[in-house]
């Protein structure tokens, strides 16, 4: 949930400072605090703020003369809409506010899934068209223009959903990535179904650690999506630029899944799962950020049939990244099973390769079930063992011999962190 305070009573009266989850985050005098005040009455740290099953929390860190809510003093109080804070001088009031809506996606009630073709009809036609003009052999059929806005440029990659291409805001005049979805996720009205509501759901998601969806919609019978534009590779493209033997340095991916864990965490509190997490779908920005992308289209539901995974012989790619769970016909998939995921990316970029290999689906199924990945340390002599102990906990056949959240899975990897001497 996202949330600002807005200083209401103090020398910075009128400022607002937005809150991301999950937290912690902390207000007080010292410039280390994620919002930091100017009244000598503060404490250095006087409060934090957690974001809880979608609810912020403030909790009192001990200061010297006490946090009031509501004019109450307190020490641990569950915050709502309207409520006011103060600490010495200053006067904060508390703020719920919503993600901006998602333009240009068809207007659906609550829940209502497109369940035939008369329905993805519906959907499609309450959108806007817009015409297309001559395309060139480059663009392959793509509109030179799509959402009245988005001028198509270079081809940036083809993946097994959609194909990406940098662009440009004609409104806005930035830079952004257009993904033309493939016709065979916006032809399947079921597809096409979870794909609105994957739209709706990651436009709520709003993190640096996740690449930001800005529009949605329908031209000319191609279903799109305009998002973040990261100024970087994926780690696909790292590692086989940068990486020696197709591996990249510990310290380097731990620092990967510090920031991927911390937007699984967003994900976790808002009920939403990935399910694609593997090295494509992890970009890498100029200042080294991570960032999981692809959050509107849940590739995994196409992949929930025995029959979609033994009859397709291109996802062995996908399978090397999939917990064992998510291979069963009926297979039910949890935070956990991103967490199995994230585990295998990192795997893969310790030792150059997946914790799993097959010739087909279904020695890769098979593999995936019943095999146990060799230890990292036994392919890198320079994996810490601390860190091999995250990956394999990460890897773990069953779900509940897994990190149970994302929250333990940041602990465990800032402990690791902390002992390796790689952040403080």
């Amino acid at each position: 949930m996202n949330a600002v305070l807005e200083e209401t009573g103090s020398d910075g009266a009128g400022a607002t400072h937005p809150l991301r989850g999950p937290g912690p985050l902390v207000v007080g005098r010292s410039q280390e605090c994620d919002v930091c005040v100017n009244d000598s009455r503060v404490s250095r740290k006087q409060f934090r703020l957690v974001l809880e099953r979608h609810k912020w929390v403030l909790e009192d860190l001990g200061s010297t003369n006490g946090t009031l809510v509501n004019n109450e003093r307190v020490r641990r109080v569950e915050l709502k809409e309207g409520d006011t804070i103060a600490c010495g001088r200053v006067r904060l009031r508390f703020r719920v506010k919503e993600p901006e809506p998602v333009e240009g996606l068809p207007t659906t009630q609550k829940h209502e899934p497109a369940r035939d073709r008369r329905a993805a009809a519906r959907a499609a036609k309450r959108t806007r068209e817009i015409e297309v003009p001559a395309a060139s052999k480059a663009l392959a059929d793509t509109a030179r223009v799509v959402g009245e806005r988005y001028e198509i440029g270079e081809l940036i990659h083809r993946g097994s959903t959609g194909t990406f291409f940098k662009s440009r805001d004609l409104k806005d005049d930035r830079i952004v990535c257009v993904k033309i979805l493939n016709p065979n996720v916006a032809d399947d009205p079921k597809e096409l179904g979870r794909f609105v509501r994957g739209v709706r759901t990651a436009a709520k998601l709003q993190h640096p650690n996740i690449v930001q969806l800005y529009r949605a919609g329908n031209s000319a019978g191609k279903w799109w999506l305009a998002m973040e534009y990261v100024d970087g590779p994926s780690l696909r493209q790292v590692v086989a630029k940068y990486g020696v033997g197709n591996m990249l340095a510990p310290a380097r991916v731990l620092a990967i899944a510090r920031d991927i864990t911390a937007a699984l965490e967003v994900a976790y509190e808002h009920q939403v799962l990935h399910r694609n997490i593997r090295p494509e779908n992890i970009l890498l920005a100029k200042s080294a950020t991570a960032k999981l992308a692809d959050f509107a289209l849940v590739r995994g539901v196409v992949l929930s049939t025995m029959n979609r995974i033994t009859g397709t012989s291109d996802l062995v790619g996908d399978l090397a990244y999939m917990a064992p769970e998510r291979t069963e016909p009926d297979g039910e998939a949890d935070c956990r099973s991103d967490i199995y995921s994230l585990g295998a990316c990192l795997y893969s970029l310790l030792t150059g390769r997946p914790p799993f290999t097959g010739r087909g689906t279904v020695q890769m199924i098979d593999t995936v079930r019943n095999q146990m990945p060799t230890p990292p340390t036994r392919i890198n002599l320079a994996v810490p063992g601390p860190l091999e102990g995250i990956v394999l906990k990460c890897l773990a056949k069953s779900p509940a011999d897994r990190y149970q959240t994302p929250m333990e899975l940041r602990e465990d990897v800032a402990r690791v962190g902390r002992f390796q001497g790689m952040w403080t």
